[in-house]
């Protein structure tokens, strides 16, 4: 995600620039759920034939959730 400061809001109305960290906000819980549910009920059917790279973008997003 941008850091605060990222993204030039020079234009944008004051309404835009006050709900620009809401918008931006991560719902951790909501994606350690969504990771947990990828693995258990769609990775599995594909058993050995799963590429390993997307076990490993799984594995990286979620570190990077649990940080």
């Amino acid at each position: 995600m941008p850091k605060e400061g990222a993204i030039n809001t020079d234009g944008l109305a004051d309404y835009y620039k006050k709900t620009l960290p809401e918008i931006l906000k991560v719902d951790v819980e909501g994606w350690k759920k969504e990771l947990k549910d990828v693995r258990e009920n769609h990775y599995t059917k594909f058993g050995s034939h799963l590429p390993k790279e997307l076990s490993a973008i799984l594995d990286d997003i979620e570190a990077r959730l649990n940080k």
